[in-house]
């Protein structure tokens, strides 16, 4: 019965993917890719010369995201502007699998609470889903949490070995934001050091009445060297070290007056986003649910991060809400952990499921017919 249930949800999270990419993948392309096209095209036709002719910014621009550039570029040449379509709605069908994925693996396999992130993750995310390298950053960045959370969870050093690869591919394939990968590491490394702290002095560390708790996280110690090694790898791009570099020197140029993205967060103008904000406070401050210290910093650390600039909201979207997401599947479970329980099994009903896929699918398709009938882009 159990073995049925599961395999009747599994088809109801494979069609709500498949109708949230074809809802809310825009059809329409931003000015970036025109950008990205030429020097792919450049790249493909005479190799890597580090030189830049096409960039406005007055910078030594140097293929800070140049894997992607190619990459849209190979589609382009093949399947015109509906390749690029079509792959973006793909990669985003893969984002939300994956989020998924991770959100089981954080939160105890609470597939309810799973499936309703599915839904506000994909709607935060609607400005970044368009055919720029950022696309391929977000994945990255939830493939890494996956295997953190997996490594703490399990303690199998095996989920370590992939974060170098992960750190090579997102140094060539989105060089700008290379450094971000190593703010993912603070909130592990910063409950190691509670860990260690605590086992020494024999204290706990309490925080508004006991609000934070530190798991048993000894084996994190083995994370230490892969951080090393992730920086390692991440020098080898066309340009050597660009990733290292290239952040700090974009942030000094005059980017934040040409680029809307870069500007700090005006939160009046982003009321679902400070709507959701004051929600977390208050659920923060009027549950007695305990928080882990990781999941606290992380989340804190980036929220900060979206009153900086207004591109992080984004990752706070794909990330910092399957943080969420587990304290709000420990919140259940301490308060009504029969709720999802009960939940689930009316869900995974034949009938229910039959309804609810017919009516995502038609959703989905009606947005995806309305999207078609749109430009690609705007003359």
């Amino acid at each position: 019965m159990k073995k049925k249930q599961n395999l009747l949800f599994a088809v109801l999270v494979v069609v709500t993917v498949i109708a949230l990419s074809m809802a809310l993948t825009p059809k329409e392309i931003q000015n970036d890719l025109f950008y990205d096209l030429k020097l792919g095209n450049l790249i493909l036709q005479n190799g890597i010369n580090l030189k830049d002719p096409f960039c406005f910014i007055p910078l030594n621009y140097t293929y800070p995201h140049w894997g992607f550039d190619v990459i849209v570029a190979l589609i382009y040449n093949q399947f015109s502007f509906r390749g690029i379509y079509y792959f973006v709605m793909i990669l985003f069908a893969v984002i939300l699998l994956l989020v998924y994925k991770t959100s089981n693996r954080m939160n105890e396999n609470n597939k309810i609470i799973s499936f309703i992130l599915l839904f506000l993750i994909s709607n935060f995310l609607r400005p970044g889903i368009t055919a720029r390298s950022q696309i391929l950053s977000y994945l990255l960045f939830i493939i890494q949490i996956y295997f953190l959370e997996s490594f703490v969870k399990t303690k199998n050093k095996k989920y370590l070995f992939f974060l170098p690869l992960l750190s090579l591919l997102l140094a060539n394939i989105h060089g700008t934001i290379w450094v971000f990968q190593f703010i993912l590491f603070l909130p592990y490394i910063a409950e190691h050091i509670c860990y260690l702290i605590g086992k020494k002095k024999k204290i706990k560390i309490k925080v508004s009445s006991n609000k934070l708790y530190i798991e048993d996280v000894s084996h994190l110690k083995k994370l230490y060297p892969f951080l090393l090694i992730c920086f390692v790898v991440g020098l080898f791009t066309p340009s050597f070290g660009i990733a290292c570099t290239y952040f700090i020197k974009i942030i000094n140029t005059n980017t934040i007056s040409i680029l809307l993205e870069h500007q700090p967060t005006v939160l009046v103008n982003n009321l679902l986003y400070l709507i959701f904000l004051m929600f977390l406070l208050l659920l923060f401050i009027l549950t007695k649910t305990k928080i882990r210290v990781r999941d606290f910093l992380m989340i804190c650390g980036l929220v900060l991060m979206t009153l900086f600039s207004v591109r992080h909201i984004l990752l706070f979207a794909c990330i910092g809400l399957l943080f969420v997401g587990r304290y709000l599947s420990d919140l259940v479970k301490e308060e009504s952990e029969a709720t999802c329980f009960i939940l689930y099994s009316y869900i995974t009903r034949p009938l229910v499921i039959l309804f609810l896929c017919s009516l995502l699918f038609l959703v989905g398709f009606k947005n995806y017919k309305v999207n078609g009938q749109k430009e690609y882009f705007s003359k």
